[in-house]
């Protein structure tokens, strides 16, 4: 299985979190012994087979359980994260821990909360296959298409129902001849094939050598678009890093655009991967501690001593409370 990234979305805070404290412990490690703040990837796992809920969604962190998506959010991803799973991609995304260390010797510490970065639903996945031996460019910032407005006629019919959705779009280098017959290199914007707008010089400027590098190695440029529209108009951003933002291990392994996916269905062949919380034991006191009962019918207590989180009767008087 693939990891897919999930574009970056609004905060969503996890449930059931107070029963895994013990998995965010291990999911931590040595970081669990102070307090945390922090991001850390995350994967977001469907679980058809769950026996409380088939559309729920665990959050994973190195494969540590650390909550739910609320019941209500996970009805409405889980359909397109049963598409992916068996389109043969996990969703993953980044998730906000926030963990008090134990106070005392022996307690398993408390888990303050978590949420994880979720986009809308229907942002979730591109409505479009990515170009056969494509390489999808590396996010950055939004950058502005330019002349869609020349396209309409084709854009239309990728408008959605909610007037937004995200598409894949394709980045190629091409050549204008001016009035003065001089001709002008330019980054030109496709969406399956048809030419759909541009960049303006400024912007393409800063994608050029990206895309000849891709041209030089048989590789077709890919962006995350975003199209955003109505009836009468629609207009295309996308995020892509420039060229002096590439990092080196992008360049050295050029990853495949995700897909093709699976086309919608009512339902999907998704493998069980519902997994119980680990076994959450008494916390290990400091100390010996005796306590006594009266016991109901005539007066006899029990003197019970817990070491090791292990209870032991050692012996029971008459006529009164030890």
């Amino acid at each position: 299985m693939q990891e897919y990234s999930l574009d970056r979305g609004s905060g969503v805070q996890l449930a059931g979190i107070q029963h895994y404290k013990r998995e965010v412990r291990q999911a931590l490690g040595r970081q669990a012994d102070d307090y945390f703040t922090g991001e850390l990837p995350c994967q977001l796992i469907a679980e058809v087979d769950n026996p409380y809920d088939r559309n729920a969604v665990s959050v994973r962190v190195g494969g540590a359980i650390v909550g739910y998506l609320p019941a209500e959010v996970a009805a409405e991803v889980a359909p397109t994260f049963h598409r992916l799973v068996t389109s043969g991609f996990i969703p993953v995304t980044t998730c906000s821990i926030h963990w008090l260390p134990p106070r005392e010797a022996g307690e398993e510490g408390f888990f303050a909360g978590a949420n994880v970065s979720l986009p809308e639903p229907h942002l979730l996945l591109p409505i479009n296959d990515p170009p056969p031996n494509s390489t999808l460019m590396p996010s950055g910032r939004s950058a502005q298409v330019i002349g869609e407005e020349d396209h309409f006629d084709m854009l239309f019919d990728y408008v959605p129902q909610q007037g937004e959705a995200n598409l894949y779009l394709e980045l190629r280098l091409g050549t204008r001849v001016l009035k003065n017959g001089t001709q002008r290199v330019g980054v030109y914007v496709y969406l399956d094939g048809e030419n759909v707008g541009e960049l303006s010089a400024a912007t393409g400027k800063k994608f050029e050598p990206t895309l000849r590098h891709l041209d030089d190695v048989g590789k077709r440029a890919v962006v995350l678009g975003t199209i955003k529209g109505s009836a009468l108009s629609a207009s295309l951003t996308f995020k892509a890093a420039k060229s002096d933002e590439v990092e080196d291990s992008w360049v050295r392994s050029l990853p495949s655009a995700p897909g093709p996916f699976v086309p919608e269905a009512p339902s999907y062949s998704v493998p069980p991967a519902y997994r119980p919380p680990l076994a959450v034991s008494s916390p290990l006191p400091k100390r010996a501690e005796v306590k006594a009962k009266q016991a109901k019918s005539g007066g006899c207590a029990l003197v019970l001593v817990t070491a090791l989180g292990i209870a032991a009767t050692i012996g029971s008087a008459v006529g009164g409370v030890v």
